[in-house]
């Protein structure tokens, strides 16, 4: 009975040793803490100038003489006139490309208050265009298969910092303008972006068309 007492302390003891020496025998290491930190991106920001119209550009005012502006040349146009107007948008986000478009706000002849047009929209638009030469850009596509379009989408991605091409860099009023019936107009624009990075262009103009309906314009 002793030595079975004895061989059992003598067992527990042995496992205790193993035990502790186990552990003080592990070999151990670790690596620094390494920093993954996902943020939020600050959004995409777009701005849209028409430097040959008012004089203004994306870094401030152009050296363009007030007589040769667009805005002051369009004051009492007569046949022959070219009227230089020539919207561009540039992506002003810190790091995402964009897809753009841009709409048109079109009217003409206005009524005897002189604040609201008659025809507007494509109807309008199709009006001045019997008396007056509108150059669209190749750069970007027309809504409309006629390529006469109140919408238009920039065929190319563009990166933060980078501008579109025009999209007209002029309206041209044509020599026998006074007999098409040539009346004041008025060509205004909208520029509108969404997010390019995992959006193909179809999409893309899907996405625009459905921004144009939210914002109302």
């Amino acid at each position: 009975m002793k030595k079975k007492i004895a061989l059992i302390c003598t067992a527990v003891v042995l496992v205790a040793a193993i035990a502790v020496g186990g552990t003080l025998a592990l070999l151990t290491d670790s690596t620094d803490k390494v920093q993954n930190t996902f943020t939020v991106g600050k959004g995409i920001s777009i701005d849209l100038k028409e430097p040959a119209w008012d004089g203004v550009d994306f870094g401030g005012n152009t050296s363009t003489a007030s007589e040769d502006l667009g805005e002051n040349l369009a004051q009492n146009f007569v046949p022959s006139r070219v009227i230089p107007k020539d919207p561009t948008v540039k992506n002003i986000s810190e790091t995402d490309e964009v897809w753009i478009a841009v709409k048109l706000d079109v009217g003409y002849q206005l009524n005897e208050d002189g604040t609201t047009y008659k025809v507007t929209g494509k109807d309008a638009l199709d009006k001045i265009q019997d008396f007056a030469q509108i150059d669209w850009n190749a750069g970007w596509e027309a809504k409309d298969a006629d390529g006469n379009s109140l919408v238009y989408y920039y065929k190319t991605k563009v990166a933060a910092g980078a501008e579109t091409a025009n999209l007209f860099s002029e309206v041209a009023i044509n020599n026998d303008a006074n007999e098409q019936g040539m009346d004041n107009f008025k060509i205004d624009v909208t520029a509108y972006a969404v997010q390019a990075e995992n959006v193909e262009y179809e999409a893309a103009k899907t996405a625009l068309d459905n921004l144009m309906t939210q914002v109302g314009a």
